[in-house]
């Protein structure tokens, strides 16, 4: 049986800093989310369309800049898990 893979260090720690930084910021553009964790535009797309691609992030809506088009803000996806507590 072929034991599956982790992803690359690197990769594990872009993807927790976009998913912190929307969960600080609230819904966010990707260029916000590259400035806001010091990745690269190309990283931080990449990472944030495999996010959305797994469930983990969704559309919100729209932002407008004040030149060109409007960007789509992200934020995490409520469905995408559960934290149950329990206190004995």
């Amino acid at each position: 049986m072929a034991k599956a893979q982790s992803p690359p260090v690197a990769r594990q720690l872009s993807v927790r800093a976009i998913m912190e930084a929307i969960l600080h910021k609230g819904p966010t553009s990707r260029a916000m989310l590259a400035k806001l964790t010091g990745l690269s535009r190309q990283t931080t797309t990449q990472v944030v369309l495999e996010l959305e691609r797994d469930g983990w992030l969704q559309v919100s809506g729209r932002m407008q800049g004040p030149v060109g088009r409007s960007a789509p803000t992200y934020e995490l996806n409520p469905r995408a898990a559960y934290v149950l507590g329990i206190r004995l």
